[in-house]
């Protein structure tokens, strides 16, 4: 049931950098971009409502029954992978080029904004959902830095390696790798991080709960961390 579900969340990624083919008479043979203001209702539900969604597996009597040890750290990864599996090269490659092609379209600067906002827009208080969304935002910050800071030398290799496994054009094939690294999205996220941090150390400060405390400290840390890779 649990599988099910999160098939059903992660099946909203596709309206990220999503097109719409062309189904009926007189729409042309050109796909359409799906509408800016629907891949931003899709960034907000699923860091929304989709996440808490997952909640109710969390509960005891749920979770204790299907994995005694370790079963509510699965369900914070599921949450986690919401953003990981968002917040990636490809998507953000995919969205910089449909705003080249349409001034209208959805950016990834728009991207950016929209996720920083859905899960670091409140920082009074903190539950187990947001922090798994605010650790997986870490994690993929850190996965298209450290590809940046490579110059994303990995993407031929990448490219290449897919290509013997599955039968796509190598245009194709660098879509699907690609890190992101020439993107305008890491500058943007390079310059977004010192007063997110700023922000974290400030809610660590007043926070009333240790737990909080602690949660928003340890994450202003890890934001200080990334604004060393690649510098070295």
């Amino acid at each position: 049931m649990l599988s099910h579900h999160v098939g059903f969340l992660q099946s909203v990624h596709r309206m990220h950098a999503g097109v719409m083919p062309a189904l009926g008479a007189g729409e042309g043979p050109r796909p359409r971009l799906v509408p800016a203001a629907e891949q931003r209702q899709a960034v907000q539900y699923l860091l929304g409502e989709g996440a808490a969604s997952l909640e109710p597996y969390a509960a005891p009597g749920v979770v204790e029954r299907v994995s005694a040890f370790g079963g509510y750290r699965a369900i914070d990864r599921h949450q986690s992978a919401l953003v990981t599996s968002m917040m990636t090269g490809p998507i953000v490659a995919l969205l910089e080029s449909q705003r080249r092609s349409d001034p209208a379209a959805y950016s990834s600067l728009d991207f950016g904004r929209d996720i920083t906002a859905a899960v670091w827009g409140d920082l009074k208080t903190s539950n187990p959902t947001r922090r798994a969304l605010q650790r997986g935002y870490i994690e993929a910050a850190k996965e298209l830095l450290t590809a940046w800071s490579k110059g994303g030398a990995d993407e031929k290799k990448t490219a290449e390696m897919l290509q013997s496994q599955v039968p796509v054009t190598s245009t194709a094939a660098r879509a699907m790798v690609e890190s992101g690294d020439d993107t305008v999205f890491i500058p943007w996220l390079r310059a977004a991080l010192p007063p997110l941090q700023a922000r974290l150390e400030a809610a660590s400060r007043s926070a009333s709960a240790e737990a909080d405390r602690l949660h928003f400290a340890d994450m202003a840390a890890q934001v200080g961390r990334l604004q060393k890779i690649g510098m070295q």
